[in-house]
């Protein structure tokens, strides 16, 4: 079984731009209190304290505002490529350092999402207790999640080089996305293609650790194991 851990601002949102950060700058009062792992709106830390005045509706509200912003790049393509991920038989689950969940679960809804695909993406966000962590304690909670004991079973893709960087220390596979770049086609390309022959990947489009041979056969593998 092979899970994706997908990076939500700047992977999803194909953005240079944090949510979490315009949230907060628009005085808007964060789930959590402090550090500590939120679970698909959850908290997962018994240490980590709620803040009683967050205000789920009133993030959407602001949030469907947001994220109309031509800023915000939102591709069917990248429905497609979660769509092939499923087909395929990998687990997919969003990481996120984010305060406010709800923009996370509003995204998925605007990129189209049927409520049952919504239900089989986890999504983890707030930060790891320790930051040097980045997001290896997601990574950990994933694994956890779906019994994955083998790291190099797990596949990063996200924007940031330092989380890519931990990650790989970690022994994860990571794949590096530019920010303010569509990489949805060419991931989608080594997921959802029958043969494993090696593709091209566009300028735009960068893996750190991980040739692309080896993301077709590791991904190519999980497809053959779920059939």
């Amino acid at each position: 079984m092979k899970l994706v851990v997908i990076d939500f601002d700047g992977v999803v949102t194909v953005a240079n731009v944090h949510t979490h950060n315009q949230l907060y700058m628009a005085n808007f009062v964060s789930y959590t209190q402090s550090k500590g792992l939120v679970l698909n709106g959850e908290v997962y830390d018994k240490n980590t304290k709620i803040n009683i005045n967050y205000d789920a509706n009133a993030v959407r509200e602001y949030g469907k505002h947001l994220l109309t912003k031509s800023v915000f790049q939102f591709s069917d393509e990248f429905v497609v490529m979660i769509r092939g991920l499923f087909e395929a038989g990998i687990i997919v689950v969003i990481a996120t350092h984010n305060h406010f969940p709800d923009i996370v679960s509003l995204a998925l809804e605007k990129l189209g999402f049927t409520s049952e695909e919504m239900d089989k993406i986890d999504i983890i966000s707030g930060f790891p207790m320790i930051q040097s962590m980045y997001k290896n304690e997601h990574i950990e909670l994933a694994m956890k999640l779906h019994n994955i004991d083998n790291v190099q079973d797990v596949i990063l893709i996200d924007d940031s080089y330092t989380n890519c960087s931990r990650a790989e220390d970690m022994g994860c596979q990571i794949i590096w996305v530019r920010p303010n770049q569509p990489y949805f086609r060419e991931v989608q390309n080594i997921v959802v293609q029958e043969d494993k022959d090696i593709i091209s990947i566009e300028s735009d489009f960068m893996t750190l650790g991980l040739e692309t041979a080896n993301i077709i056969n590791l991904l190519g593998d999980s497809s053959e194991e779920s059939e």
